[in-house]
């Protein structure tokens, strides 16, 4: 097999296995309500364990990113996929609350490595400058997976309930690991140095001195938690509860949510490389544009029916895609040979985010149930706050890399 060859069988597996990331951490917005009845679930339970996910995934993230660049992307990723696949049978399998909360700790640890792994390997087998680009494919193609945690998966749920789904999808887990363990390689970076990697330290030293990687912090942090919070977690008691959709109908008003985050990854990414030539100005921009879509979740100009609501959730995602070139913005800010350690230290914040702002969220729901309009208010406000904080960062853009 030729090095292109090998290249695009590699991007394709870690695609499909980034699907299955995708759809772990959105897969309790259908799913709470039976989980609330089931288990005696308040919201700030049914917060906590949205959040378990995304507390484990971040939590891993600095030493991931040291691991990745001194021992590399297959190893760490295989042995992620198999602690996933346990994680999704122990969440289907279990009696009581502490094993649903384990399932979701072990799901959020072996689903770490996928996309930061599949970013190191992006830029080992492919030029510099089409970094952007198939980071955002990559991102497209991974939130298919959370497109089947929206109407397929409720669809799978009324058929064999929300267990064997779960058991379903750790098996399903096992054949990407098998996949890995046969199609993926590590090469060495391209123009890296021939001398031992960085001292363990030594890396990240250089990317928490950067000035622009703290610029880059908060939208990082507020950024795919407003997406997360929604999709995850809140936007399925909210249209099943608060607005009285069926459980699959608030699936299909998701869905245009994910369906919109794919094509914005697709998107913003040749927008940034071709034509606009800035991660900035495009990052800040649909943060900007994507928050007026809103304002009807606030009570400002409610949209009529599901249709409405889907689109809604559409324009939304769309525009707040733009947030994937974060990633390629912080890769493109620091040396390759650090590249490993920087884009799990960007992720670490975009990861955590979620975690917090559920349980955040969680929180004020307990405090006033169904007010779910001042808890979209508190996002909406932190996605200003974190574009206003990004406007400090130093822009980059593909013609100041080699090919």
């Amino acid at each position: 097999m030729d090095r292109s060859a090998r290249a695009w069988t590699i991007f394709a597996v870690m695609a499909v296995t980034y699907c299955f990331s995708q759809f772990y951490r959105m897969s309790t917005a259908v799913i709470a309500v039976d989980l609330a009845r089931e288990f005696g679930l308040g919201p700030n339970r049914l917060s906590l364990l949205g959040g378990a996910f995304f507390y484990a995934f971040a939590s891993v993230q600095i030493p991931l990113g040291l691991a990745l660049d001194r021992w590399g992307a297959k190893r760490m990723v295989l042995a992620g996929t198999l602690c996933g696949a346990a994680g999704a049978v122990v969440f289907g399998l279990t009696p009581g609350w502490a094993g649903l909360l384990a399932g979701r700790v072990l799901m959020g640890l072996g689903m770490a490595p996928v996309l930061m792994g599949s970013f190191k390997l992006i830029a080992g087998w492919f030029p510099a400058a089409s970094f952007g680009g198939l980071s955002g494919l990559m991102l497209g193609l991974g939130t298919l997976g959370s497109l089947v945690a929206a109407t397929p998966l409720a669809a799978l749920v009324g058929w064999i309930g929300w267990r064997g789904s779960f058991v379903a999808f750790g098996l399903a887990t096992l054949g990407a690991s098998a996949a890995i363990a046969v199609w993926v390689r590590d090469p060495a970076l391209p123009g890296a140095p021939a001398s031992a990697p960085p001292g363990v330290f030594d890396g990240l030293g250089r990317v928490l001195r950067l000035p622009t990687f703290w610029a880059m912090a908060p939208l990082a942090l507020v950024g795919y938690a407003s997406v997360a919070s929604l999709q995850g977690l809140w936007g399925g008691p909210f249209f099943m509860e608060s607005l009285g959709y069926s459980r699959n109908t608030a699936g299909n008003i998701l869905l245009c949510l994910g369906l919109s985050t794919a094509a914005g990854s697709f998107l913003w990414g040749a927008v940034s490389d071709r034509w606009l030539r800035s991660r900035k100005w495009v990052v800040v921009g649909g943060t900007l544009g994507g928050t007026l879509f809103l304002l009807p979740l606030l009570g400002v100009a409610v949209p009529t029916g599901a249709a409405g609501w889907g689109a809604t959730l559409f324009g939304f995602g769309l525009l707040g895609a733009s947030r994937t070139l974060i990633y390629a913005h912080i890769k493109e800010s620091v040396p390759p040979e650090v590249v490993g350690t920087a884009v799990t230290a960007i992720n670490f914040f975009l990861m955590a985010g979620p975690a917090l702002v559920q349980q955040a969220l969680g929180l004020l729901l307990e405090w006033r149930p169904g007010d779910y309009p001042t808890a979209f208010l508190a996002v909406a406000l932190s996605l200003l706050l974190g574009a206003g904080a990004y406007l400090a960062t130093r822009d980059t853009h593909p013609s100041r890399l080699s090919s």
